[in-house]
């Protein structure tokens, strides 16, 4: 009987975390879509339209207009638990960055840089299955 109430107890402790690395382990499917930037602590962001694309196969596209200008990168990106790394080419350099994703529901995504810096999105387009 005891053995009973340890597992029952194990069980019952463990649930909140098996749930915790199921959650994590959907934001894989959860963030594919189009995300529009509404809130941003980094400077370089702050006057700009940026919209992401992440797409079901791994690549991304970002495009940030700022004024009369508009650039659009291209580049892939992985998300394992609740970090997302992504790499972005422009021309011949490719820029790499691992963010930590704080938020992530079916309209709001929310991610922090390495500077402690956080960005907020919301979903422009549901994902496509």
């Amino acid at each position: 009987m005891r053995v009973l109430a340890l597992g029952l107890a194990a069980c019952i402790l463990l649930s909140p975390s098996i749930n915790a690395l199921e959650e994590k382990a959907d934001n894989a499917k959860k963030i594919v879509g189009t995300w529009e930037l509404t809130k941003t602590e980094s400077p370089e962001l702050k006057d700009a339209k940026v919209t992401v694309v992440f797409a079901k196969d791994g690549k991304l596209r970002v495009t940030v207009e700022v004024k009369d200008m508009k650039v659009v990168m291209n580049g892939t990106y992985k998300v394992d638990g609740d970090k997302l790394k992504t790499t972005l080419k422009e021309g011949d350099k490719e820029q790499s960055e691992t963010d930590t994703i704080k938020t992530l529901t079916e309209d709001k995504l929310v991610t922090v840089d390495k500077k402690k810096q956080t960005d907020e999105f919301k979903r422009v387009t549901k994902k496509k299955d």
